[in-house]
């Protein structure tokens, strides 16, 4: 991933060093990090984002699930159906993130609606909000593709494995429901004709 160990490069050692506690608590919640993180920032140069919002786009989706540092790993790599109480626990993490992020937000370094609102839906439901009047910033609209494109295509514990056409006509089916049409029209042709992050 060169365009990833490049941008890697400049990030400030904060990040760095919560990635690095990441890895630690739990490799699976830090490699889908990493890939989501990879493709927001291509994704983002396709749109043609100004740099300096590319470059915070670009570290908070690094740091979008930073918040499952406080969720047990037990719960994170659980095989079997999850409880009530272990969804629910699961569904604060956005909520917790910010606990590690407050520095960074207030440096302008780390944008608090990635953190907050990854799982926000274009219809108003999702999480932690679930409110119908809650208005999505375009990056939030993004990384919610993504994230769900990454967590089908990637290896999770709790799910099976989609195909890539798999995961496309489902981000498809949705749109308009859980993601916005156009964000998704966007990806899925840029996806479909071959043009993804070099690795």
């Amino acid at each position: 991933m060169s365009r990833l160990r490049m941008s890697m490069e400049v990030v400030d050692p904060e990040i760095l060093t919560l990635l690095a506690r990441l890895e630690q608590h739990d490799i699976g919640t830090y490699a889908h990090s990493m890939r989501v993180a990879e493709y927001c920032d291509w994704f983002a140069g396709h749109l043609n984002m100004r740099r300096t919002d590319r470059e915070r786009f670009f570290h908070s989706a690094l740091l979008h699930d930073i918040g499952k540092l406080k969720i047990p790993s037990d719960i994170l790599n659980k095989k079997s159906r999850l409880t009530d109480e272990e969804w629910h626990e699961i569904r604060k993490h956005p909520l917790y993130g910010m606990e590690f992020v407050r520095e960074l937000v207030a440096s302008n370094i780390v944008m608090s609606d990635i953190i907050t609102m990854h799982h926000e839906n274009t219809d108003g439901t999702g999480y932690p909000y679930n409110s119908r009047t809650l208005e999505l910033p375009a990056q939030v609209r993004i990384i919610r593709v993504i994230d769900s494109f990454d967590a089908m295509t990637g290896n999770r514990s709790y799910q099976l494995v989609k195909t890539v056409d798999e995961a496309l006509d489902e981000l498809i089916r949705c749109q308009g429901t859980l993601y916005d049409p156009e964000i998704v029209r966007l990806f899925c042709a840029h996806i479909q004709n071959g043009n993804q992050p070099s690795s």
